[in-house]
């Protein structure tokens, strides 16, 4: 009910992963749901998926995209997001770029609609870029006390087009009112997942 209002409101583009748990498949329940009750003229849904690995082989990129197709119900991704684990920052190992190629091939056969780094920063983005990978959008942390991007990324970015999708905007919660005069130790224990304990 909460995916359908949210639609309703005119939110209907959705981040997601392969390593969310079942968030892809409950996108994919979500999906079929918008698909027959949606009103006429309302916007089809996007999902923006991501593509989390180390592995830059052709088999495992074929099996992720493969399950991320099958749960969100789709023929093609609308974004994938390629996340490398383990980058080098000095952007001297080069094995992801492998991995790139690999999902630069699959949008080639059409299973994949636009591509974007996530996480990448400005070295590593560069080189795949350098490498032939058309990307569209980089999603990276990005706040008030997480600055970042302003050092190069951003100026690579305009220079590219490349777009920045962003998160992390009030630090998981940080920046808002709720922690607000809290003692450390209970404002810790608020930070209830891994992605909201990355701001502290």
């Amino acid at each position: 009910e909460t995916l359908m209002a949210y639609a309703k409101a005119g939110f209907t583009t959705f981040d997601t992963a392969d390593i969310y748990g079942p968030s892809e498949a409950i996108l994919g329940d979500f999906r079929k749901r918008w698909l027959s009750t949606r009103p006429e003229g309302a916007p089809a849904l996007r999902f923006f998926t991501k593509y989390v690995t180390d592995n830059p082989g052709r088999a495992e990129a074929e099996r992720v995209n493969g399950q991320s197709l099958r749960n969100l119900g789709v023929g093609a991704a609308d974004m994938v997001q390629f996340h490398w684990w383990s980058l080098a920052k000095d952007g001297k190992d080069r094995t992801f770029l492998g991995a790139g190629r690999e999902l630069t091939r699959l949008k080639g056969e059409g299973k994949i609609r636009h591509l974007a780094g996530c996480n990448m920063d400005t070295a590593n983005l560069r080189a795949l870029v350098d490498d032939g990978m058309e990307i569209e959008a980089n999603q990276v942390q990005y706040s008030l006390v997480d600055r970042r991007p302003e050092v190069r990324l951003l100026a690579y970015c305009r220079e590219k087009r490349i777009k920045l999708t962003v998160f992390g905007v009030v630090g998981g919660g940080l920046l808002s009112d709720s922690f607000l005069g809290l003692p450390k130790g209970q404002a810790m224990q608020r930070l209830d997942s891994v992605s909201r304990r990355m701001y502290w």
